[in-house]
């Protein structure tokens, strides 16, 4: 959750440059990465269904990815008037 909360409302989780594998002798991509690349292949998923709306709640979507026209904290499912402040 915490990595596709990352990918959704952090903006984003990126693979490592070329120049940041060479410096540092790596070899793959982050581990979130990884991860968020499963979950949206369907080869993983996330059991818990709400998991978006939980996270956001607590924690506010900063960079909202999935939805540009989604004002900062404001929740998924929430009109723009309604935001909580």
């Amino acid at each position: 959750m915490i990595c596709m909360f990352h990918d959704e409302c952090l903006g984003g989780v990126k693979d490592y440059t070329e120049q940041f594998k060479r410096d540092f002798r790596v070899s793959g991509p982050p581990r979130c990465k990884e991860i968020v690349d499963r979950i949206r292949s369907g080869q993983d998923s996330i059991s818990v269904s709400d998991w978006k709306a939980s996270m956001t709640q607590r924690f506010g979507c900063h960079k909202p990815k999935d939805n540009p026209d989604q004002k900062p904290d404001q929740k998924p499912d929430q009109k723009p008037d309604q935001r909580q402040h």
